[in-house]
C-alpha cells in the first residue's frame, strides 16, 4: 500500500468531499496528518485540483471540512472508523 498523505485541511476536505478512502488521521508534534488510500482516482483528483479546476458542490465540502475539522481537533490517531460523505 503507497498512502497519499497531506496535512493541508482545505485540500484533503476536497478530495475527501469527493469520494476518497480517508484512510486515517494522526497527530504528531501538532501536525494533524490526513492519509488516504492512493487510487487512480486520487491522482485525477490532485491534478485536478493543483491545476485550479475542480468543481465540487459546496454543501458536501462544507461537510467535509467540519467532519475534517473535527476529526484533527479530536484523539491523538483516528483510523477507518470514519463517516463517509459518498451517497450509498
Amino acid at each position: 500500500m503507497n498512502p497519499f498523505l497531506t496535512k493541508d485541511l482545505y485540500f484533503a476536505s476536497y478530495l475527501y468531499c469527493c469520494g476518497c478512502e480517508l484512510d486515517s488521521v494522526s497527530k504528531k508534534d501538532g501536525i494533524t496528518m490526513f492519509v488516504f488510500d492512493r487510487t487512480s482516482r486520487l491522482c485525477e483528483l490532485v491534478e485536478t485540483y493543483f491545476s485550479r479546476n475542480a468543481l465540487v458542490d459546496p454543501i458536501k465540502y462544507d461537510e467535509a471540512l467540519k467532519t475534517l475539522r473535527n476529526l484533527a481537533l479530536g484523539p491523538k490517531s483516528v483510523k477507518r472508523d470514519l463517516p463517509s460523505l459518498v451517497a450509498a
